[in-house]
């Protein structure tokens, strides 16, 4: 009998405790990895130096939600050849099972993965672990399942399963997987014809032989220490590994270990929108802009044309991970509140549409934002928005009220007009210059729109002084309102 800690050193059971305590505790810290990973490149002398960084998936482990922590070993190759590779650390990711979307990522540094699998007994109380043993004496390699307790770090090895792997030396690769189905998942590679095959087997935790097979060219040469079934009918398995430093891949193999398809797992959302921002960033416009908004500061935005985010918004909203966008308020910038708002007006759900408007509303702080989201859902849904909208007019939030003004003067003013909406505008009561400002400008369209309606508001000035003269101010401008009207509605100005 030896000690489980003689085979895994300190550092490693340090990870393996961080990585317990991130599964648990979900403690993230969102977009810093690369930061950091900058940080200890710096740390070691290597700043500014071109290289490659190592990404590479090394473990897996789901919960029992099904979301999938992932482990990432991460490392720089300088381009200098008399520079030595340089460890960063370890990168755990939190991948969600159900939409392929990142929720978290944690970066542990300094550290080098474990190469055993260790996992939690499914089969009954303690942890496993296995790996792949090759025995000198008899010329052989086998798998080697181990079991230890939850409050003891011993392993009897008078216990442990021997399964018969292969006749010679085999190669392993870094990586194991205990997969929801409690069957152990590993690679490992045979000498072949000069070169070598590459072999995916699969076995229970009790050294139960269930399938083998010669992986295809087209993914022998993949690290694969991180598959997870998926479905039971057919039997598919995610595989996981690093596209490149920005991206994470999926691969989905079948039960046999055959690739059926691809995908690319972009790395979180809101870090990759600030990118395409930043990618599209015009300094002139910004500070041209930044005049057009009371109260916003230059480094609150960050100077992106309507147009480019029209389209960056339109090229997010098919995401399947937009809602961790969506969901990550307040926002830092100016422009990610555009995109926002412009990803708002694509959604196709009446329902989720709404809800995603009631949740951003709080936090429109400034009226570009704010005029610049117009569902389009909306028009197909009048007589539903309207309950909404007697809801957002009695708001205490400037944004909200002249939001509601807004979507009235663009959805009930035509063929849905009724002279009750009016009277709910005509209601609001506000200091504020901007909903004042919103009222001005719906009954301007009113009087274009239904002039004998709502001309009686400005006949019996029904609306305060300086929203009385604006409404005017602004009817006159509009090429909608006839001479006549305009004279008329000039000798209705309230003198000052």
């Amino acid at each position: 009998m030896d000690k489980f800690k003689n085979h895994i050193n300190m550092k490693t059971r340090i990870l393996l405790l961080l990585f317990a305590l991130a599964a648990t505790t979900l403690q993230a810290q969102r977009d810093d990895v690369y930061s950091l990973w900058h940080s200890a490149i710096a740390g070691n002398n290597y700043e500014g130096m071109e290289g490659q960084y190592i990404f590479t998936v090394e473990n897996l482990i789901q919960q029992h939600n099904g979301d999938f922590f992932i482990e990432m070993y991460t490392g720089f190759r300088p381009d200098d050849a008399h520079l030595s590779p340089l460890t960063l650390g370890n990168v755990f990711y939190k991948v969600s099972s159900s939409e392929f979307t990142l929720v978290d990522s944690l970066f542990v540094a300094d550290t080098m993965p474990p190469y055993y699998l260790i996992a939690r007994n499914p089969q009954g109380e303690g942890n496993i672990r296995a790996n792949i043993e090759y025995d000198e004496d008899r010329d052989s390699t086998f798998l080697r399942i181990s079991h230890f307790q939850d409050d003891s770090f011993f392993i009897n090895h008078d216990e442990d399963i021997l399964t018969p792997l292969h006749e010679g030396l085999v190669y392993e690769s870094s990586g194991y997987l205990l997969d929801c189905r409690g069957d152990i998942i590993l690679k490992y590679y045979t000498p072949a014809n000069g070169s070598y095959e590459c072999h995916m087997a699969r076995f229970g935790v009790d050294g139960e032989f269930k399938h083998e097979d010669v992986l295809p060219n087209s993914i022998s040469s993949f690290s694969i220490p991180a598959m997870i079934v998926y479905s039971e009918s057919p039997l598919q398995y995610y595989r996981w590994m690093g596209a490149n430093e920005d991206n994470l891949a999926v691969f989905i193999v079948d039960s046999t270990f055959h690739l059926t398809n691809t995908a690319i797992l972009n790395k979180m959302i809101n870090e990759e929108i600030r990118e395409k921002l930043y990618d599209h960033q015009d300094l002139k416009y910004r500070d041209f802009q930044v005049k057009l908004i009371p109260g916003m500061e230059p480094e609150k935005m960050i100077g992106v044309r309507t147009p480019d985010l029209r389209k960056i918004a339109k090229q997010m909203a098919k995401r399947e991970d937009i809602g961790e966008f969506l969901e990550n308020l307040p926002h830092e910038f100016f422009d990610e509140n555009q995109v926002h708002a412009f990803v708002i007006s694509e959604i196709k759900d009446y329902g989720k549409c709404v809800q995603e408007v009631e949740r951003f509303l709080p936090f429109v702080d400034n009226w570009a934002t704010c005029d610049q989201m117009s569902p389009k859902v909306f028009k197909k849904h009048k007589p539903e928005l309207l309950d909404s909208i007697k809801e957002w007019i009695r708001s205490e939030h400037t944004y909200t009220v002249r939001f509601a003004v807004g979507m009235l003067m663009q959805h009930y003013l035509d063929e849905d007009f009724d002279p009750a909406y009016p009277e709910m505008v005509a209601a609001v009561q506000s200091e504020e210059y901007y909903i004042r400002m919103m009222v001005a400008w719906y009954f301007a369209t009113a009087l274009a729109k239904q002039y004998e309606s709502v001309l009686p508001y400005i006949e019996e000035r029904r609306l305060e002084p300086w929203t009385h003269n604006k409404t005017i101010q602004k009817a006159i401008e509009s090429y909608r309102i006839t001479p006549e009207q305009k004279e008329y509605l000039r000798s209705l100005k309230v003198r000052s």
